[in-house]
C-alpha cells in the first residue's frame, strides 16, 4: 500500500481533538514519514495527558483514526469524558492485573529506564503465558496474548535497543513459560526483519508462538526433562503435542488459523523428517516455518538437566551445518544474518 493510499484510508486527527483522561472508542494510527501508518492505540484505551506530551516530545502533532470507525470518532468528539469514567472501564476487567492493563503505556514511555520497561514486558508475557498454559479456556484470554504480543511488536519497532536489551535479560536455565517468551520474542523480531510490517499480523503470530508448546501443558515434567533416552511410548506421547495443542485450542475457541496452524506444525521440518505428520515445505505455512526455527534456537541455547546451553553462534552452526533441510535454507539464512547483527535490518 502506498503512503496516499493509506492517507485515504484514514482521518487525520490534530492532537488537540484528542480530550484528557478520555477512554477512546476507536483505533489511533501513527505514520514515520512516507511509511505506512502502524497501530498506536487501541480503542478502549485512556488517552491522558502524559500520552499527549510524549507524543509532542516527539514530533508527533497529528494521528489517523481509520476511516471505518468515522462515526465512533464524531460521537466521541460530541461528549467529554471524565477520569471517573475511566476508572469506571478499567473496572469492568477486574480479572486483569493492572501491569498488563498498562503494558502499552509502559513501553512507550521513555522516562522509564529500557531495562524496567524490558522487564514489565517480560513478565506480563510470562504471566499469560502461565494462564494459557493452565486454563485456555478463560473469557477473554485469547484476545490478551494477542493485545501482549502486538505490545511487543509495537515497543521493538520503536525503541531500537529494545532487543538486544530483552536478549541480554534471558533466562538460561529451561522453564516453559521463558521457552514460550523467548520464542515469541525472536519470532517476532524476525518477522519484523523479513519486512512484515502488518502490526495485526505479526501480533497473530507472535501470539501463536507464545503458545506454541501449550499441548506440552499436561506431559510431566519429569518426562519432558527426562535424562537419556525415552521409551517408544514415552516419546510417542512427546510427539503428540503438537496435535494435542491444536485440538486444545480448538476445544477453548481459539479459531484463529494462524496459531492454529503455528502450534499443529512447529516440529515438522522442510525434508518430511518431523512430527507429527512428516508434512514437507511446499506443506508448511511462512508461519511454521519461522517459528521452527526460532523455537529451534531457543532451546539449542537453553540450559537442560540432560545437557548444557549452546552459545548463540554453536547453536546456529549447527542448525546449518547438522541440520541441513529441517529448515527453509533462505529463512534460516536471514534468521542467522538477525541473530550475528540485528542492527542491519533497522
Amino acid at each position: 500500500m502506498s503512503s496516499a493510499q493509506a492517507a485515504a484510508e484514514f482521518i487525520l486527527v490534530p492532537l488537540s481533538k484528542l480530550k484528557s483522561e478520555t477512554v477512546l472508542s476507536f483505533d489511533l494510527y501513527i505514520q514515520h514519514g512516507g511509511m505506512e501508518p502502524v497501530l498506536y492505540r487501541t480503542r478502549d484505551m485512556p488517552f491522558g495527558d502524559e500520552v499527549r506530551v510524549r507524543l509532542q516530545e516527539s514530533g508527533v502533532h497529528e494521528l489517523l483514526v481509520p476511516e471505518s470507525q468515522a462515526i465512533a470518532f464524531e460521537e466521541y468528539c460530541g461528549e467529554v469524558g471524565t477520569a471517573d469514567e475511566v476508572l469506571a472501564v478499567e473496572a469492568t476487567d477486574p480479572g486483569i492485573p493492572r501491569d498488563e492493563t498498562n503494558l502499552v503505556d509502559l513501553l512507550a514511555d521513555a522516562s522509564v529506564p529500557l531495562e524496567h520497561r524490558c522487564d514489565g514486558l517480560a513478565g506480563v508475557s510470562q504471566a499469560v503465558i502461565a494462564l494459557a498454559m493452565e486454563d485456555l479456556s478463560l473469557p477473554g484470554l485469547s484476545d490478551r496474548v494477542r493485545k501482549v504480543a502486538e505490545a511487543s511488536a509495537r515497543f521493538l519497532l520503536a525503541e531500537p535497543g529494545a532487543y538486544s536489551t530483552l536478549v541480554s535479560r534471558f533466562k538460561l536455565d529451561f522453564e516453559m513459560t521463558a521457552h514460550l517468551y523467548n520464542t515469541s520474542l525472536y519470532t517476532t523480531e524476525f518477522a519484523r526483519a523479513l519486512g512484515m510490517d502488518d502490526l495485526e499480523g505479526v501480533g497473530r503470530l507472535g501470539r501463536a508462538a507464545l503458545v506454541h508448546d501449550v499441548g506440552k501443558g499436561d506431559i510431566p515434567g519429569e518426562l519432558l526433562h527426562k535424562e537419556g533416552s525415552l521409551t517408544d511410548l514415552e516419546w510417542a506421547e512427546v510427539m503428540s503435542h503438537p496435535s494435542r495443542g491444536a485440538t486444545m485450542l480448538e476445544e477453548a475457541g481459539w479459531h484463529d488459523p494462524i496459531c492454529l496452524d503455528v502450534v499443529a506444525n512447529h516440529h515438522e521440518r522442510c525434508d518430511g523428517s518431523g512430527y507429527p505428520r512428516g508434512l514437507t515445505k511446499e506443506q508448511l505455512s511462512v508461519e511454521a516455518r519461522i517459528v521452527a526455527i526460532a523455537d529451534t534456537f531457543d532451546s539449542l541455547t537453553t540450559c537442560f538437566p540432560h545437557r548444557p546451553a549452546m552459545s548463540g553462534f554453536q547453536a546456529l552452526w549447527r542448525m546449518k551445518r547438522d541440520m541441513a533441510g529441517y529448515f527453509d535454507e533462505k529463512l534460516l539464512d536471514r534468521f542467522i544474518q538477525v541473530m550475528v547483527d540485528p542492527t542491519l535490518h533497522r
